[in-house]
């Protein structure tokens, strides 16, 4: 690994001179999801062997590689399928965490989470998009909630074109690129669609130890 300074060796401050932070230039096929402010540690996907094991390095113990594919690659399939004009949301929680955090998007507009709690939101919302036959993804946990369940008939009773993604499922699927594969089907195929994934929502502590505990949804 080559060792990479900030340009600036230190910022001008009133109260004195600030070291810049030195960081790690990580050799190809890691992608890098989240880094700590000071550097220190980095938390991500190994891509160069197409495992998307998740991986944590930091600068007492280097590479650790925790064995398996987390959330951001998952939010990345799921940008993928929601392009052109559909809806994600996703309920309070760690799977709002995750779509607020790690969910690349171009389109104003295309990701709705809710800033306080109220079940079955993400659902709720995807609802009223299909209302106006706009395809939406409503991204939840399971086991759902009373309020999901319930908005799971009404949207079989409406027809709606919305697609619930449920995290830590219990399914397998063979490869990432299995997930992208289902969510698609589920676009193309209309209609109210159910779509499970084996998320390892316990990953979520690796996000919140490089950027900090949440402070949102706080009861």
């Amino acid at each position: 690994m080559l060792r990479l300074t900030a340009v600036l060796a230190g910022i001008a401050m009133s109260a004195g001179v600030v070291a810049a932070p030195t960081l790690e230039l990580l050799t190809p096929g890691y992608f890098v999801s989240d880094l700590s402010a000071d550097g220190s540690v980095y938390a991500g996907n190994v891509i160069y062997d197409f495992s998307y094991e998740t991986f944590r390095w930091t600068a007492e113990e280097g590479f650790v590689r925790l064995g398996r594919a987390t959330v951001p690659v998952i939010a990345c399939g799921l940008a993928a399928a929601a392009n052109r004009g559909a809806l994600v949301t996703a309920d309070p929680g760690p799977a709002g965490l995750w779509v607020a955090r790690a969910l690349p998007t171009t389109e104003p507009g295309s990701v709705v989470v809710p800033a306080t709690r109220a079940p079955g939101a993400a659902l709720a919302l995807a609802l009223v998009a299909g209302l106006d036959q706009r395809t939406a993804f409503a991204v939840t946990t399971e086991p759902f909630d009373a309020t999901t369940t319930a908005l799971v008939q009404l949207g079989l009773a409406w027809h709606s074109p919305t697609v619930v993604v449920a995290w830590g499922a219990d399914v397998e699927l063979p490869a990432a690129d299995a997930h992208l594969a289902a969510l698609r089907a589920a676009r193309r195929d209309g209609g109210p669609q159910l779509v499970g994934v084996p998320v390892a929502l316990e990953d979520t502590r690796l996000l919140v130890e490089v950027a900090g505990p949440v402070v949102a949804w706080s009861d």
